[in-house]
């Protein structure tokens, strides 16, 4: 879920991370940019999975974190090392790294193998 300008698609292929991405939503391409609830519901239903059983990871506390709290889905707040922040109300992680989430969810087990992520 990405406010991008309808390309994004193509820079992940190009970085090679396409392949690991079952889906992907653009703001431009779906007409909606996050906050706004259409985004995260192009994705659920794209993914055809329940709000509570997904992790959203985003950088932005407003656009990525309480929009998807709101919507009911799980989240985690990426911020940089330097600036970080421990613990936060509105997200479920706080990490300053995709690999940090990924040890955290196992940690606690907090994710199982179907799980959308």
């Amino acid at each position: 879920v990405s406010n991008f300008y309808g390309n994004v698609g193509r820079i992940l292929a190009d970085a090679g991370f396409a392949p690991l991405l079952t889906v992907v939503a653009d703001s431009n391409r779906v007409g909606a940019m996050k906050p706004d609830r259409r985004i995260f519901d192009h994705a659920l239903a794209a993914l055809g999975s329940d709000p509570s059983r997904t992790l959203h990871v985003g950088d932005s506390h407003e656009r990525d974190v309480r929009a998807a709290k709101s919507l009911g889905l799980r989240t985690a707040w990426l911020v940089s090392a330097d600036n970080r922040v421990v613990t936060d109300p509105d997200a479920d992680l706080v990490v300053s790294s995709l690999s940090e989430v990924e040890e955290k969810l196992t940690r606690s087990n907090g994710a199982t193998e179907d799980e959308d992520t």
